[in-house]
């Protein structure tokens, strides 16, 4: 059972369809449920992805007031009165205030789902192909349609049709870790007590001021006592800590996420913390505590397996350190060092807490099938851009959990460019605010109008966001980037490999306006700093795109190549293998992947949008025009001329038409499946040329390297070194450089270094003042991106 759609009327924004209102006369889609005494009052529609749905909006469209909606529809909260709409005609204090009213369909029943809904009293005649309607209108019951029945049914027990319908998961994002726990939290909360846990500043500071006396509050006062005076402060901390008010809701709240973290999510047994907190007592026993914190932090890492959704930095790994009242969360990274969670910024921590949310629901619910939509209200406001990327997959890992017999969507509110999957832009719902009494409308076809909604939804141009990617396939022109990004879509919607599609959150296609642009978007891209991101460069195989090739294979920034040779595709027979084309000698442009056929129906259907007569091309027609010379596109543009018809072919259009085509036609399947093979064949070519230019990316990252050896060395030799030890290390150095520009500007440093030290001449002796020497190692691994800063 899913959610497929969600109905509102009278809900704050959301008054009443004013687009369907406004029709001169009832159609066919107007139901029982719409009417109100005889008048026509239309429910504002939203459908619902059956995987994610990602919702949009400007400011005060009604975004959130949806998932207040989907709260109430399902019946966990109660409707309120105040949440009616000030602007609808049946806001009145002439009568009874109302409640707004909410409802939603669901279907993809399953049998257990059935038999549970005609076990409700009031429900009968559900089966398995059924649509359930069910709508909260009146005071003290729920009205249930099912399929296009008039007359609906009538459940009072909430309760029991409640325990039917899917169960709502919600990811707090105002819910963050805390620096650190007490360890008396932790017991009590083992032992299912109240939490009255010692306040966390206070009991540091009776360790803090009494360490080294041999003294805590929790054991007794050694005979003979310590000073006087320790012991006074100890008290007066004690004290201290007994009158401080107790934690907060909010902190409770972290407190409880922690637990969850070190429990539920981490597998750490909670008979631990008693142990832990009776062995610090003792000072005898620190070695096992030791023991303890150790196993921990391996039971964490198995557990968690972070730097798997942390994808920013794959050293990524949580700990935690035992302390005398409390356990400390802890963050290590690539760096090899330890951070305190107050170190780090609220982007790590916040989405550390939407992992350990999701993950001890995961853990700790029932094993029943019960279906579930997990709720999340902006998520992004704390999130880089690239753990809003982290998030998606963890939305899409949720939904993906998805069996025969539990349902799990997602639903989730944005303002963020950086949250909309790009794979799949029809989950994109774009709520938009009307006039008057208009209220919020759902903008149709979102996806089909190339993003052009979200434009004003997120205040800005979605494409001055994603322009210039950590990996990047540039190409000729728009038509190109229509066909790459919708056949990309088709084949995963078809559940293609990923060698055979590209992934759109990874990749981001830049249209370059022409062949010789793309090389200056290569040199834009390439050129300005020495961490330079991937890119592939397609051309067409015609004159234009081979000697666009040329050129950039030559192009070269101060010496160095701007881009491999390896990494630049000309379409033509050699580059990608498998493609089944009508133009002698073989693919050269991207329209002759498509088959005649497929361009015949597209140009019927371009033509009938543009209110031209249909042109009845004839495929062999086109075919038969087809040469070395002439491509499939000009071959469509002759047999148009040829036809007498007045359509004169755009690329991007056409590109648009065939997209549709390929997606819905049921006209000459053979040659749809073949161009969408085809398509997929360019692809493997084209993911294949990603990940080399991902593996060159990654292997450019010398800095890295260069610095852990600089590191271990000054450890080896702190205070000085000879001349020959020093030499082994530029060649360990120099052994792992490359052709970039930032290998170019630590050779030009390690020459001035073996200068500085007259090592050419000679290795005798020990370096001249280390401690230059020590600085020059030091800054090296920042050399390149000295090099590349604007003067």
């Amino acid at each position: 059972m899913r959610i497929t759609e969600v109905h509102a009327r009278f809900f704050r924004a959301f008054n009443i369809d004013h687009l369907r209102k406004a029709e001169a006369k009832p159609d066919a889609t107007h139901r029982a449920w719409e009417e109100i005494d005889g008048r026509f009052f239309p429910y504002v529609r939203v459908p619902v992805d059956a995987e994610v749905t990602c919702i949009v909006g400007a400011n005060e469209s009604g975004k959130s007031q949806l998932l207040k909606i989907v709260r109430q529809a399902l019946l966990v909260d109660q409707r309120d009165t105040a949440d009616f709409c000030r602007y609808s005609e049946m806001f009145t204090v002439s009568e009874r205030l109302k409640s707004p009213h909410v409802g939603m369909t669901l279907r993809g029943l399953t049998a257990a789902d059935s038999e549970l809904f005609n076990s409700v009293e009031g429900i009968s005649g559900v089966s398995e192909a059924s649509t359930v309607r069910l709508f909260r209108q009146g005071a003290e019951h729920v009205d249930v349609y099912l399929d296009e029945e008039v007359e609906s049914l009538q459940v009072k027990d909430m309760a029991a049709l409640s325990a039917v319908l899917p169960r709502v998961v919600e990811i707090d994002p105002e819910l963050r870790l805390p620096d650190a726990i007490p360890i008396d939290y932790l017991i009590n909360a083992a032992a299912g007590a109240a939490a009255t846990p010692v306040r966390v500043g206070l009991a540091a500071r009776i360790g803090e001021a009494l360490r080294g006396e041999g003294w805590l509050a929790s054991v007794p006062i050694p005979d003979p006592p310590p000073d006087p005076q320790a012991l006074a402060l100890g008290r007066t901390i004690v004290d201290q800590v007994r009158s401080s008010p107790e934690p907060d809701a909010d902190e409770l709240a972290q407190y409880d996420l922690a637990y969850k973290l070190l429990t539920t999510c981490g597998g750490v047994d909670p008979s631990t913390f008693e142990a832990v907190r009776s062995m610090n007592a003792r000072p005898d026993r620190k070695a096992f505590v030791s023991a303890l914190e150790h196993d921990i932090n391996r039971q964490l890492e198995q557990s968690l397996n972070l730097a798997s959704w942390w994808t920013q930095d794959q050293r990524f790994r949580m700990s935690v350190k035992i302390r005398e009242f409390e356990i400390a969360l802890m963050i290590s990274d690539r760096t090899d060092f330890e951070y305190s969670f107050d170190e780090r910024s609220s982007g790590l921590r916040y989405f550390l807490s939407y992992l350990v949310q999701y993950f001890s629901h995961l853990k700790a619910r029932d094993r029943d099938a019960r279906h579930e939509v997990l709720l999340m209200d902006e998520p992004d406001a704390y999130l880089s851009n690239a753990a809003q990327q982290d998030l998606l997959r963890l939305f899409q890992h949720f939904a993906d959990g998805a069996s025969e017999d539990r349902a799990q969507q997602v639903m989730y509110v944005t303002h963020s460019p950086f949250l909309i999957d790009k794979n799949r832009p029809t989950r994109v719902r774009v709520l938009d605010k009307g006039y008057g009494e208009q209220g919020t409308r759902l903008v149709a076809d979102t996806s089909r109008n190339h993003f052009e909604p979200l434009r004003s939804a997120f205040g800005s141009f979605v494409a001055e966001t994603v322009y210039i990617g950590h990996c990047n396939l540039i190409m000729e022109g728009s038509a190109d980037h229509v066909y790459l990004a919708n056949l990309s879509r088709l084949l995963l919607d078809q559940g293609a490999p990923e060698t055979d599609r590209i992934d759109l959150n990874e990749v981001t296609l830049v249209p370059a306006g022409s062949a010789q642009h793309a090389c200056y978007l290569t040199y834009l891209a390439r050129g300005r700093d020495a961490s330079q991101p991937a890119v592939v460069v397609m051309f067409d195989g015609d004159d234009a795109g081979r000697s666009a090739a040329e050129s950039l294979k030559k192009q070269k920034i101060d010496g160095v190549k701007t881009i491999p040779n390896e990494l630049i595709l000309v379409l033509n027979e050699k580059s990608v293998s498998g493609i089944i084309t009508d133009r002698p000698g073989g693919v050269l442009e991207i329209e002759d992947l498509i088959p005649a056929s497929v361009a015949a129906i597209a140009c019927t259907r371009y033509a009938e949008e543009i209110g031209l007569p249909d042109p009845k091309l004839d495929a062999q027609n086109i075919v038969d025009l087809v040469a070395v010379e002439v491509g499939l596109l000009d071959a469509v543009g002759k047999a148009l001329e040829a036809s007498g018809s007045n359509l004169r072919l755009d690329k991007v259009p056409f590109a648009l038409h065939v997209v549709g085509v390929l997606k819905d036609s049921k006209a000459a399947e053979a040659e749809v499946s073949q161009c969408i093979e085809n398509f997929a064949a360019l692809f493997r070519s084209l993911t294949a040329l990603q990940r080399d230019a991902d593996r060159r990316r990654f292997n450019r990252e010398v800095s890295r390297r260069t610095d852990r050896a600089v590191r271990s060395f000054l450890r080896d030799y702190p205070d000085g070194c000879t001349k020959a030890r020093l030499r082994f290390l530029i060649e360990e150095i120099e052994h792992g450089l490359d052709d970039t520009k930032e290998s170019e500007a630590m050779r030009n440093e390690l020459r001035l270094l073996e200068h500085s030290q007259t090592m050419r001449v000679n290795l005798d002796g020990p370096v001249v003042s280390f401690v230059e020497v020590e600085r020059r190692l030091t800054a090296l691994s920042t050399a390149g991106i000295r090099a590349s800063q604007d003067e």
